[in-house]
């Protein structure tokens, strides 16, 4: 696997580290992360009549877990 490190002057990556800790702007973020999505699933909650019912009604609760 190749280094990020052997492509990039280390000196740049000093320069942006530092411009991002002293809150100047950036040209881009110092990392970007993607990951793969999963499908997206739909859970029905149960409906709930009060504001307690949604923290005690066992059922909503373990629905949203």
């Amino acid at each position: 696997m190749k280094s990020y490190l052997n492509e990039v002057e280390f000196d740049d990556i000093v320069q942006r580290f530092e411009a991002f800790w002293n809150r100047e702007p950036l040209r881009k973020p110092i990392v970007y992360v993607t990951a793969p999505r999963e499908k997206h699933v739909r859970v029905d909650f149960p409906a709930v009549k009060s504001v307690e019912e949604r923290w005690t009604n066992v059922e909503y609760v373990l629905k949203k877990i």
